[in-house]
């Protein structure tokens, strides 16, 4: 259950994403380590986003993140993004304003990739609307 609390960290002004990463929190900073290293980097809260694992993993066997691109389906596929909601994990389709409580229904789910996140590949954004 350790992995569930994996983070990654999107740096807004560097325009990088930080993989596998340890979350502090300051007044008015987070500070992260990447693995391997002692010392924590602490930021401007403006400065970046955390992202944590769902603690779900694609057909391919990738970790799924919050802001995650997510294409589902062989035949007839759809996008849909990751997103933290309150106390849970949920996706919204990509053209829709609605969430899909999916992750609760996780059995169901086959055939999903993780093409992207919306810091790294925001053109998938565009893609289907």
């Amino acid at each position: 259950m350790n992995e569930r609390f994996e983070f990654k960290v999107w740096h807004k002004d560097k325009k990088y994403m930080y993989r596998n990463v340890a979350i502090g929190v300051g007044k008015h900073k987070i500070g992260y380590r990447l693995s391997g290293k002692r010392r924590y980097s602490w930021e401007n809260t403006e400065s970046i986003v955390i992202l944590q694992y769902t603690g779900y993993k694609d057909s391919k066997g990738n970790q799924i993140f919050d802001g995650d691109v997510l294409k589902f389906g062989s035949s007839k596929t759809y996008l849909a993004t990751v997103h933290w909601d309150d106390y849970r994990f949920v996706f919204k389709k990509i053209g829709n304003s609605k969430f899909m409580d999916k992750f609760a229904q996780w059995g169901k789910v086959s055939n999903v990739l993780v093409i992207g996140n919306i810091y790294e590949t925001p053109e998938l954004l565009e893609s289907k609307k």
